[in-house]
């Protein structure tokens, strides 16, 4: 059993050692995934660091820094503040409709259709059996006392 096991734990660790194109490409896959747009501005602050010339003074170089640092900074408070400018405008015209986590608005429910039918039925039902949780459906006697109910609530209605 111990030879079994150590044979194919050798011939799985040649097989996957062998394949590094598909690691490779696995790694790849995940390092993509990770960078994040704070990466990418910075890649293009290297970019144009190193395509300007490269004589420069050390002071000349901390002044194009500043530069960039300072123009990356100001497209970031515009975009923020193009945000919340949106969002003060969606939701002054129609809370309801942008925000999922808003509470569904209350609809009464009218005292004669079925469903207003239906509470009045087991307020009622349930007032007069206080002991109950729920009707057992196999109870006849039950069930019947709550039809009653109902068609008497029915006719009031109508």
């Amino acid at each position: 059993m111990k030879i079994f096991v150590l044979v194919m734990l050798s011939l799985s660790t040649l097989l996957v050692g062998c394949d590094r194109d598909a690691l490779d490409g696995l790694n790849l896959k995940i390092n993509a995934d990770i960078k994040s747009s704070y990466d990418k501005e910075a890649e293009e602050i290297k970019k144009d660091q190193s395509s300007e010339k490269t004589d420069k003074t050390p002071s000349e170089m901390v002044e194009n820094l500043t530069k960039t640092v300072q123009k990356t900074i100001e497209t970031k408070k515009e975009e923020i503040s193009n945000s919340e400018v949106a969002n003060k405008k969606s939701v002054g015209s129609s809370n309801t409709e942008n925000d999922p986590d808003a509470p569904i608005p209350f609809k009464e429910i009218t005292e004669c259709s079925k469903a207003g039918i239906t509470a009045k039925t087991n307020e009622i039902f349930y007032a007069d059996n206080s002991h109950l949780k729920s009707i057992d459906s196999k109870n006849e006697q039950q069930l019947k006392q709550w039809k009653k109910i109902y068609s008497e609530v029915e006719k009031n209605c109508n």
